[in-house]
């Protein structure tokens, strides 16, 4: 338990730091505040294990709380409570920065700013820019973003195939473009037949945007000649899309990828086709298809990037699901905020989260001998005549907001780590993409033009990225597109675009000049 100790007394040193001008002590009175998050609901309140729950969150953090729960139609009051007014001190609201009802609440004041406050909480402080820039409402936090992988898009290929054809793991643009015509035209399977395609791809537009970021186009929005502007504007997504085009023409894509269900994509993956782009857990999950129901070894691998010209870089994921607002209803002083704020920052530090995010010690887990997590089973639950269903716990894991500091990250424990190569690479190399994640320099700017006729906008982009990778236009076409999308609005997206941005604070994005 000395693993449990050292946590401990980590949790009280953070409690004892200043923040603001007050002190977050255990002798102060109890702070009273509500909470309305997603799942839970009263049916399960008289339940002896989740009163015994609701106690230990209120003895070790100080409080006493009023839960508001709503079960799954959580999401359902979300409006009613923003009409009315009556919000509880924390309320879980679903995406900040594109939630009208929620981005109106703020506007009328209902909701604390709190871009200001964070840096002062140990665990909040290390909010990854990404997040911080995509939750923001014209670069403003109103929410903590509950945190969700950033570094998930990577590039996936077939190792068996580079085994069979005695080729290297590819590195930057050139050998990857080998390989994958190499996948294509060399019988990689070894079957005899011409039957594989080196990139597999659907109408599923995201592998597309995975690639494009190598060649040095934005993630979205970038900055050229001082002011923000869209990645189509820039001459590296031209030279993406060139890029995809030879592909396409060398017969190295699938043929009419666009008309290929994304739903069948897997299908594409554990068959004809030796790459793609997406997430890491796409390429774990087809590596053991592979291996447990066609007895196939070394399959599906993943790389974080390719390097092409431009050193590391790669897609970020929004970066969070849904967020914790604190209302000015539920805490009407900044004292009061800050008191919620510490309890939010409280819910991921090393003693909170085993109970946050898997119940109770003795009840649904123990530390086993190598200090992990190790969460009982069923037939365990039963035998110790405790409850199978996990009722005591609805809810309650959406506290998790998931931000830790590295002192925070190295004590808090863990269930035991993944046991074969493809899960510890998959593990591994998560922390790393994200060490090189774009951030979209837009994201959280609300351009009036583009909530009227964004989707006209978006289209008309989409369409011309197909049809240039498919040969359908040439680039003078490109061009004359691109001056069509300025003309239908798109001039004016970047002129409000930009002046949002001119009147944000700066280091809303720590990253934003990179």
């Amino acid at each position: 338990m000395l693993k449990k100790v050292i946590a401990m007394t980590m949790t009280v040193l953070l409690l004892l730091v200043p923040v603001s001008g007050m002190t977050v002590l255990a002798d102060e009175p109890p702070f009273r505040m509500s909470i309305s998050v997603n799942e839970g609901d009263h049916e399960h309140d008289e339940l002896p294990l989740r009163q015994e729950l609701y106690r230990w969150i209120e003895e070790y953090t100080n409080t006493e709380i009023e839960w508001w729960w709503f079960g799954w139609g959580h999401a359902d009051q979300l409006a009613l409570m923003f009409a009315s007014g009556d919000l509880p001190t924390v309320l879980m609201v679903n995406n900040p920065h594109s939630d009208a009802a929620f981005a109106m609440a703020v506007q009328a004041g209902a909701f604390w700013d709190l871009t200001d406050y964070l840096d002062q909480f140990p665990n909040l402080a290390h909010m990854h820019p990404v997040a911080r820039q995509n939750v923001s409402i014209n670069g403003r936090i109103y929410a903590i973003p509950r945190a969700r992988a950033i570094g998930r898009n990577s590039f996936g290929l077939r190792e068996d195939w580079l085994m069979n054809l005695g080729l290297n793991m590819p590195t930057t643009i050139d050998e990857l473009y080998d390989v994958l015509w190499a996948f294509t035209y060399l019988d990689p399977d070894g079957n005899g037949l011409d039957d594989t395609y080196g990139l597999g791809m659907t109408g599923h537009l995201g592998a597309w945007d995975i690639m494009q970021i190598w060649f040095g186009a934005p993630n979205g929005w970038g900055i050229m000649d001082g002011q923000l502007m869209p990645a189509h504007m820039f001459p590296e997504y031209d030279d993406a899309l060139r890029w995809f085009r030879r592909l396409y023409a060398d017969g190295i894509v699938n043929p009419e990828f666009h008309e290929f269900d994304a739903g069948q994509w897997d299908t594409l993956l554990r068959g004809p086709a030796g790459a793609t782009a997406d997430v890491v857990d796409r390429h774990r999950r087809n590596h053991e298809h592979l291996l447990n129901e066609m007895g196939i070894a070394d399959t599906w691998t993943m790389i974080p990037y390719i390097d092409a010209g431009h050193g590391p870089r790669s897609l970020p994921t929004l970066g969070f699901n849904h967020g914790l607002a604190v209302s000015k209803a539920g805490a009407p002083t900044e004292a009061d905020l800050l008191r919620a704020l510490a309890f939010i920052d409280a819910m991921a530090d090393p003693v909170a989260t085993p109970v946050i995010d898997w119940g109770l010690e003795g009840v649904d887990w123990e530390f086993n001998e190598d200090g992990h997590i190790y969460i009982y089973t069923n037939d365990e639950r039963i035998a110790m005549g405790n409850e199978t269903n996990n009722h005591h716990r609805l809810g309650i894991n959406q506290l998790q907001h998931g931000w830790r500091s590295p002192e925070t990250t190295a004590l808090t424990p863990t269930t035991t780590p993944p046991d074969s190569a493809v899960r510890r690479l998959e593990a591994s190399i998560q922390p790393y993409i994200a060490e090189y994640a774009i951030p979209n320099l837009a994201a959280g700017f609300t351009s009036p033009t583009m909530l009227e006729v964004g989707s006209e906008l978006n289209t008309l982009i989409a369409d011309m990225r197909r049809d240039f990778i498919l040969g359908v236009i040439d680039e003078t076409a490109m061009h004359e597109i691109k001056q069509q999308w300025l003309r239908m609005g798109g001039q004016d997206v970047i002129d409000e675009i930009n002046e949002l941005w001119s009147a944000s604070r700066p280091d809303v994005c720590p990253t934003c000049g990179r």
